[in-house]
């Protein structure tokens, strides 16, 4: 009896906290790796851009570069790079620090000001070959606060993007609180997700959910630097056109219901 009273109290508080935070889960996972010395190419940038509020300017971004020409350095940064209200929950002035599943992010946590910290280099391991770890970061936006976390997995100097919520709750969130690993996520998971289709694309696209044909959703799509390039309501299971788009890889963003799905498209 006591396992089901707490088993339904988790429930009531996910629950809660769901219609309070925005979870954004690429399918599939987004990854990239970091070249090994000797370099052909010195860096890459805005690889896995974040828009907060869905305006077309990323807050945030994934990069990586060289370390003094013999070793790789991974970064994520806030964008634009000197501004303050683009804060980072860090291990040293340098370092990101690798929260698990249930750190604290909200007012009392400690945050800082720098604009490009590391999450690998050659001396560190916090994140490196440690599994599933949080990344813990805070902005504010025209005078709103955003608390949030992402979800990444570091192999080697391969960095795989797993998902990432957010909130404008002034109480924060915890990390990992609204994702898979959360029970109502998981219930969510086993009832389907949106897919869409052809991929690459033509003309058109169909994007499609196994439990809500029919259902109003709110599409965007950005471009790799996080151009905002369409931005339309439509229904699951009805086309839509993506004729204006020139060829080339965009990210589509899906809404309906308080979830939002990221997926990766080509356009023929």
């Amino acid at each position: 009896m006591l396992k089901k009273l707490l088993l339904l109290l988790t429930l009531s508080a996910a629950f809660t906290a769901k219609s309070q935070i925005t979870l954004v889960n690429p399918q599939p996972d987004f990854s990239f790796t970091a070249e090994a010395p000797p370099f052909s190419n010195a860096s890459q940038n805005d690889i896995f851009p974040i828009d907060l509020n869905n305006d077309g300017t990323n807050e945030y971004s994934f990069r990586w570069d060289a370390f003094h020409t013999v070793a790789w350095n991974i970064h994520f940064c806030s964008n634009p790079g000197s501004d303050p209200t683009r804060q980072f929950i860090m291990e040293n002035s340098q370092e990101l620090k690798a929260l698990s599943f249930g750190a604290a992010i909200n007012s009392s946590a400690t945050f800082s000001n720098s604009w490009d910290p590391w999450i690998d280099d050659p001396g560190q391991t916090n994140f490196r070959n440690q599994g599933n770890k949080y990344i813990g970061f805070k902005a504010t936006i025209s005078g709103t606060v955003y608390y949030g976390w992402i979800l990444v997995e570091l192999v080697n100097r391969t960095l795989t993007i797993k998902e990432y919520a957010f909130t404008t709750n002034s109480a924060g969130l915890t990390a990992g609180q609204g994702g898979t690993l959360s029970v109502t996520e998981t219930m969510q998971r086993n009832e389907g997700s949106a897919t869409f289709a052809p991929n690459p694309a033509e003309s058109s696209i169909t994007i499609d959910h196994s439990r809500h044909t029919g259902a109003v959703i709110k599409i965007t799509v950005h471009d790799l630097s996080g151009k905002l390039m369409m931005k339309q309501e439509a229904q699951f299971g009805k086309p839509v056109d993506v004729s204006s788009l020139q060829s080339g890889t965009y990210m589509l963003r899906i809404e309906h219901e308080g979830i939002t799905t990221v997926r990766k498209m080509i356009r023929k």
